[in-house]
């Protein structure tokens, strides 16, 4: 690098100044301001003036040496090498050896009793370091292999590193002081140690690659530096006197355009050259590369002469077509729409594999910004589908003439594509807004599309993320258990240590949804009195993974404007649902959906159905709602009792404005969910004896583990008292039966007279939306049917027949038996039983 310009060895973008080395080795100069055109060749600086001076082979190959002496190749590294086909022999004789992560500045130290400071710091891997105004000499480079790079005399002039913990670098990187303002490698031909015939030579790319191709194939395989690099192996070929030459470039030679030119190019200079050509290709499938094959104990497929030619324009023609910069061209006025709908769907899915943002989700869909910025999915209409086939293909026509004119995409190629049944999409499960875990626990932290979890991650209104500890020590655990519980949560008044570990259990749910299998509970975030902050604690609970405040739903007038809300908010892949301030909440159609994985429903203005995973979390608000039981044993808990009359007029508050202060802070409140899961994570997942929620075990069993792994105690401790409280519909019921008995005893009766004028003075008793009495009777009939041979209050209701037409009930005290001398109904005559309610 220098002021003005940047040095690249391996990408070539379209908009870089292609140049050759001294070396005879590819570069690409790119300016730092990215600016592009044309430039006098007199500016262009010379890579060889670039670098900082390095030592020559003779000095690399002595302090290299000693440096090897010194060190070890650990158990796990020679095992590693085994695995890869290299006998304890070809270990031994290649020198690979362990770089340490610690002891380097004494390495260091003691090679300055043999070599001089300023002859290391001309070796690539050595500099001086400074802290608190010491300076001492050490040892660059990442912890892991150390693979020797040899020329062809034999001697190692440089060192490659196969990291162990590559993070997100590349895996294989040189020993080298250029991040120190000294030499970096010299980025030569590697040639392994061999001592058989070379009339014969392989090519590839990795000096381990070809140290193992080399041992477990008995032909000398030298390593070019990279595979624009290719002209440096030129004179190692005549050097050892060569006549065939096999190429083994890695097997994505297809899927990438620099690899497949260098191929090409390569194999044009060897043919000009008068070399007998072999090209060795195998399925990617048996690996990438050809150490991988042969370590599988595979053998590549040989092309030669004509063949090879052949499979050479194959491979650069395929990757021309996978290269993201080039534009497929397909002519609109073709006859044959099959074969057009292939071309076009092709051309879809090259668009959409590198960065995802089509995917399958109930449908084709793909990924919008909404009017928040946020990202959301939006169907692929017939509309939206001709604007990216419009945007990623070149369309044609051919005139009468023959001439070659500009089309548009046809629109019954439009809907022949979204006919297809198997689009080349991705599914999509959810969009996330801060990293999450994938099913097996892997904390996902890259943008985009993970495939492991099907889930797309938007970093909407980012954040800097403090890094989590792979395994959180007793510190970490402490300090997000702080930031949680003595600050987010510090000022709600909950009603018991359920009711907060609860909150903490929702705080969680989005990053660990994905390692949840089935459906997770509603929560109910209820409070004695207004202005408690039930609202504010959805929100606070919910904005560290979102990113944004939580979309508020009003409570739905009846199941079919609620069933339109699920429907139209899962398709736009929202993250959680509040239904805020519900008086009563009982519904059949959220009944359903609390246990559903997969939403099936129709289109709104469509005459078909969309399935949609449920990934999303469950909440509600209200002030002593009234919950109906099927409602209630979906659902936990999260009550606020405030001990002051009018909790709103508080001012003593820790964080006085806790939105600001949960914005400002998100980072560290992401950071601080993330610990307590992957300290649970990084401790094997531990199961908690906690009695999971009946129809939600998978999320029980991870919502508790983490909990009790961390210490927060009172996981689904408040459920026996919840049901109790919230459980008003039976309450009401037995409160009905008791009446129901003391009027009529076991005498049969019928509904639309007796019981429902009962019914009427038992408050609770629900009747549905009806403003008719007869309306009210039908939904009152239905209830009693529904709860045949349910017990209340210690009488069991029984069916007892018909009377004129009519269906008549009875209440059979527990314990004794029914009467079976008429007919048992089934749920399919429920109607039928509710219709006449005429007395007898």
């Amino acid at each position: 690098m220098n002021d003005t310009w940047i040095v690249c060895r391996r990408v070539d973008n379209g908009q870089g100044i292609h140049r050759i080395d001294k070396a005879g080795a590819d570069y690409w100069l790119y300016r730092r301001d990215g600016t592009v055109g044309p430039v006098a060749v007199d500016s262009l600086p010379d890579i060889q003036q670039i670098e900082p001076e390095r030592a020559d082979d003779k000095t690399l190959y002595m302090v290299y040496t000693s440096l090897l002496r010194m060190l070890t190749l650990s158990d796990a590294h020679r095992a590693n090498l085994r695995r890869r086909g290299l006998s304890d022999e070809e270990i031994s004789k290649r020198r690979y050896r362990t770089l340490p992560v610690q002891s380097r500045s004494r390495i260091a130290k003691r090679l300055l009793d043999k070599y001089s400071a300023e002859t290391l710091l001309k070796v690539p891997g050595f500099y001086i370091k400074e802290e608190d105004g010491r300076r001492w000499l050490t040892l660059a480079g990442t912890p892991g292999i150390l693979i020797p790079v040899r020329n062809t005399k034999g001697e190692i002039i440089g060192l490659k590193i196969r990291a162990d913990d590559p993070g997100n670098g590349p895996k294989y990187t040189w020993l080298s002081s250029s991040y120190h303002d000294g030499p970096g490698p010299s980025n030569r031909v590697h040639v392994p140690v061999f001592t058989g015939e070379t009339a014969e030579i392989r090519i590839t790319e990795g000096e381990l690659k070809a140290d193992i191709a080399t041992a477990l194939t008995g032909i000398l395989t030298v390593s070019i530096p990279g595979v624009s690099s290719w002209r440096q192996a030129l004179p190692i070929l005549e050097e050892y006197g060569a006549k065939t030459v096999k190429l083994a470039f890695d097997a994505d030679a297809v899927e990438n355009l620099n690899v497949a030119r260098a191929l090409s190019l390569t194999t044009n200079a060897l043919l000009d050259k008068g070399y007998n050509l072999e090209l060795e290709t195998w399925d990617i499938k048996d690996g990438k590369g050809i150490d991988d094959l042969l370590a599988a104990g595979k053998k590549p497929r040989l092309l030669k002469g004509e063949d090879a030619i052949k499979e050479v324009g194959r491979i650069i023609r395929t990757a021309r077509e996978n290269d993201p910069r080039h534009i497929p061209e397909i002519m609109a006025n073709r006859q044959d729409l099959h074969l057009v709908t292939e071309e076009a769907i092709k051309a879809l899915k090259k668009a959409n594999s590198r960065n995802p943002y089509m995917f399958l989700r109930g449908g084709p869909v793909r990924i919008e910004r909404g009017d928040s910025g946020h990202a959301v999915t939006r169907e692929l209409t017939p509309d939206r589908l001709r604007y990216e086939l419009a945007r990623i293909v070149r369309w044609y026509k051919l005139s009468r003439d023959g001439e070659r004119e500009d089309a548009k995409p046809p629109m019954d190629v439009v809907r022949n594509i979204l006919a297809a049944p198997n689009l080349p999409f991705p599914a999509l499960a959810s969009i996330v807004r801060a990293p999450t875990f994938a099913p097996d626990g892997t904390l996902e932290l890259e943008t985009g599309y993970r495939e492991k979890s099907r889930s797309y991650y938007d970093p909407y209104n980012a954040v800097e993320l403090p890094r989590v500890p792979e395994n959180p020590g007793q510190d970490d655990i402490r300090r997000a258990k702080d930031l949680i519980l003595k600050d987010l949560l510090v000022d709600f008044p909950f009603a018991s240590d359920s009711d907060r570990a609860h909150a903490v259990a929702l705080l969680l749910l989005p990053f660990v949804r994905n390692m949840i299998q089935g459906p997770t509970p509603l929560h109910l975030i209820e409070a004695s009195t207004q202005g408690s902050g039930k609202g504010l604690l959805a929100n606070v609970l919910l904005y560290p993974a979102l990113g944004a405040p939580v979309g508020v739903m009003p409570p739905p007038r009846d199941d079919e404007e609620l069933r339109k809300n699920i429907t139209s908010r899962l398709c736009e892949g929202w993250s959680a649902i509040l239904i805020d301030n519900v008086y009563s909440l009982r519904s059949a159609i959220l009944a359903a959906a609390l246990t559903a994985e997969t939403w099936t429903d129709r289109m709104l203005g469509r005459n078909e159905t969309v399935s949609i995973p449920i990934r999303w979390a469950w909440v509600a608000t209200g002030n002593n709602a009234v919950v109906s039981t099927d409602i209630a044993r979906r659902s936990i808990r999260i009550r606020l009792t405030p001990s002051v009359e009018n909790p709103w007029l508080r001012d003593n508050f820790k964080h006085p404005d806790l939105r600001d202060w949960v914005a400002t802070n998100r980072g560290d409140l992401v950071w601080a969910a993330l610990v307590l899961v992957q300290s649970w994570v990084a401790a094997g997942m531990p199961e908690s004896s906690t009695v999971p929620l009946g129809s939600f075990e998978s999320w029980s069993k991870v919502m508790a583990g983490i909990l009790d792994h961390v210490g927060i105690p009172g996981f689904l401790g408040n459920i026996m008292e919840f049901y109790e409280l919230a459980d008003s519909e039976n309450v009401a019921w037995r409160e009905f039966v008791l009446a129901w008995w003391d009027a009529y005893r076991d005498k049969p009766v019928k509904t639309g007279s007796e019981l429902f004028e009962i019914a009427q003075k038992v408050e609770g008793i629900w009747f549905g939306n009806a403003t008719t009495e007869r309306g009210q009777k039908t939904v009152f009939g239905h209830q009693v049917a529904q709860r045949k041979d349910r017990v209340y209050g210690g009488y069991r209701i029984t069916f007892a027949g018909t009377h004129q037409g009519a269906s008549t009930w009875r209440l059979v005290p527990v314990g004794e038996l029914p009467d079976r001398e008429f007919t048992e109904s089934s749920p399919e005559n429920w109607d039928k039983e509710v219709e006449d309610y005429e007395p007898f």
